[in-house]
């Protein structure tokens, strides 16, 4: 009801918190423009939140966890930090790496003032499509072959490349295979499961075959 009696359009919620709510009631309101989490800022925190508002400066965090609604948390005990799902007993996935349920925002999302474009080459290309100077990190997914109950994707590496307006830059990673795909089975013992991995960055993904 307090939403509906909000003055005006293009309102910015500002969260402190220790981890992720439920805001899907602000999330689906119109009046509510963008979501700025800040976590606990401290004392100057207060500065900080009005140069990002007012585009004194232009954001490029991203969330390092997944927000669930509020249906998901009341199936997850708070004992139980096993992250693979157990049908037997309802227990659902933990994480984006196992998680495919319906979320609120999930791990890696970010706002900017920016627009930012891969363009997957032999390396990875990155172009500010704003005018304005900004910052960007560009996530490496992988996925691997659907063996030893394996996760839906991990996060292989990250890269922060700073760009003024229209510009555009090169990302190389490099991937490791023993420590970068392998996955943990369900016993605790880290594997390189042979068959089709992918590799993608937001959209863009690129396949490759491990092989004896």
């Amino acid at each position: 009801m307090k939403l509906q009696r909000l003055p005006r359009d293009n309102v910015i919620l500002v969260i402190m918190s220790g981890g992720g709510l439920d805001v899907l009631f602000a999330k689906n309101k119109k009046k509510i423009s963008s979501t700025l989490w800040v976590g606990y800022p401290g004392e100057a925190g207060g500065a900080d939140i009005a140069d990002v508002i007012f585009g004194y400066y232009n954001s490029s965090g991203r969330l390092p966890m997944t927000w669930y609604p509020q249906s998901y948390l009341q199936n997850i005990p708070k004992t139980n930090m096993y992250k693979r799902p157990d049908p037997s007993k309802g227990y659902p996935r933990r994480t984006y790496r196992f998680y495919t349920g319906k979320i609120v925002y999930t791990f890696g999302d970010a706002l900017s003032y920016s627009k930012f474009i891969h363009k997957l080459v032999k390396y990875l290309k990155v172009r500010n499509m704003g005018r304005y100077d900004g910052s960007h990190t560009v996530l490496l997914f992988a996925t691997p072959p659907s063996v030893h109950n394996s996760p839906r994707k991990h996060l292989v590496g990250f890269e922060k490349v700073s760009l003024s307006g229209r510009s555009e830059t090169s990302v190389r990673f490099k991937v490791d295979v023993c420590k970068d795909l392998s996955v943990v089975d369900e016993l605790g013992s880290r594997k390189v499961a042979l068959g089709q991995y992918v590799l993608h960055v937001g959209n863009l993904k690129h396949t490759l075959s491990l092989r004896i």
